[in-house]
């Protein structure tokens, strides 16, 4: 009994042994702690510094080196248009760079606007958006040369803006080219594009003049006008988007079509039904100034009267891939009742209250709202109160130049 006790000792050793052995395997181990992907930034801040005929804005106030008799605008009144010139300018929040309330013939003006890129590399796009020139009132003076009768402002038409990369001095130099000049538009500007150099460096700054002038020969026209606008800066980053283009972005494609009335040619395209011809007699508040034109309401059928199927005309408007938002038709506003229904794709959209009196050609715009469209709509024009008036059949109810869409 001892020698088996013994040998069962002997193993219980030897599995203790094993154990310990399989324990003990050779091993490492490496940690990299705290692994890391933080996005870079791109920021941009804008200053701008304000230049009036022979003023400068300063602390808030006009700052006049050589005045003029009589002086304009006056040495320390208040002024906006100069803001962020500590530091690298500033994020625009309720910033004007131009807020001007009494501009006359033969005024100008220019801002100097820093752009400051803060980072990375980038590209950079300015844009004019949401222009309206409103005619506001219409003074004695200016109604007997307003070419539309108080229908939209002639500011953008009169105005001149230059815009330019400046060296930050106010001036164009000699050598420093116009990027824009003309009437003020909305539209995209490539300022720092593949189209037009190099991005601009992180951490560096450009300037852009903005000079705008009402020349001395605009006239009465623009008495009480005024001109608003956005204008805003856009940065894009410039590595791994070589082929950036300002031009490119995802503009509203542009809506524009137009049917001249009573030009066959026009007419045809457009689809044109049931309109009443020019019956080249009376005279029509003189045509518009001699244009072509035809009338909703009529003799269509030769039955020598305007029937109750004769109350309306129609044509086909293209807005293409863009939405047309509003309906903008030129027409006559007698000496009978020239009221008329508007309709798109047989929705009504619009009316027009016609005021009996002195022959006179009106520009009426119809929104379209909800109606709105893109492709081919038919639009139509449907004479309402007064129809048929006593010379119907010769002369037509509702005469119409042209209408166009946007």
């Amino acid at each position: 009994m001892k020698k088996i006790l013994g040998s069962v000792g002997v193993l219980a050793v030897v599995g203790a042994l094993v154990l310990g052995a399989t324990g003990a395997f050779f091993s490492d181990t490496e940690t990299s702690t705290g692994n890391t992907f933080t996005a870079g930034a791109i920021d941009l801040k804008v200053d701008s510094e304000q230049h009036y005929n022979n003023a400068v804005c300063e602390g808030g106030v006009w700052v006049v080196a050589n005045p003029t008799v009589p002086q304009y605008p006056v040495a320390g009144s208040a002024c906006g248009g100069t803001w962020g010139q500590e530091g690298d300018g500033e994020d625009i929040t309720n910033q004007k760079f131009f807020d001007f309330a009494d501009i006359k013939p033969g005024d100008e003006g220019e801002n100097t606007i820093s752009l400051h890129v803060i980072n990375n590399d980038a590209w950079l796009c300015a844009e004019v958006s949401g222009l309206t020139s409103n005619d506001v009132s219409l003074t004695e003076p200016e109604d007997l040369v307003d070419p539309d009768d108080m229908v939209s402002g002639e500011l953008d038409d009169q105005m001149i803006w230059t815009i330019w990369r400046d060296n930050g001095d106010n001036i164009m130099n000699g050598n420093e080219v116009a990027l824009l000049s003309g009437h003020p538009v909305n539209g995209v500007l490539p300022l720092y594009d593949s189209t037009t150099g190099p991005a601009l460096q992180g951490n560096s700054t450009t300037y852009l003049g903005v000079k705008w002038e009402l020349p001395p020969t605009s006239g009465n026209e623009t008495q009480t006008d005024s001109l608003t606008a956005d204008i805003s800066f856009r940065v894009e980053q410039a590595r791994n988007n070589t082929g950036f283009r300002c031009d490119r972005q995802q503009e509203p494609p542009v809506v524009s079509d137009r049917i001249d009335v009573g030009d066959s040619t026009s007419m045809t395209a457009h689809n044109a039904q049931m309109w009443f011809n020019d019956p080249a007699t009376g005279n029509y508040g003189g045509r518009d100034g001699g244009q072509t034109i035809a009338m909703v309401g009529g003799d269509d059928n030769a039955s020598q009267s305007c029937d109750s199927n004769e109350n309306d005309a129609t044509f086909v408007m293209n807005a293409g891939s863009g939405t047309a938002e509003n309906l903008i038709i030129r027409h006559l506003d007698g000496s009978a009742n020239d009221s008329f229904n508007v309709y798109v794709d047989n929705v009504l959209v619009g009316n027009y209250i016609g005021t009996p009196g002195p022959e006179t050609w009106v520009t009426t715009t119809f929104p379209l709202g909800t109606e709105d469209f893109t492709g081919l709509a038919t639009i139509k024009l449907e004479v309402t109160t007064g129809y048929p008036w006593s010379l119907c059949s010769t002369y037509g109810q509702v005469a119409v130049n042209w209408a166009k869409i946007n």
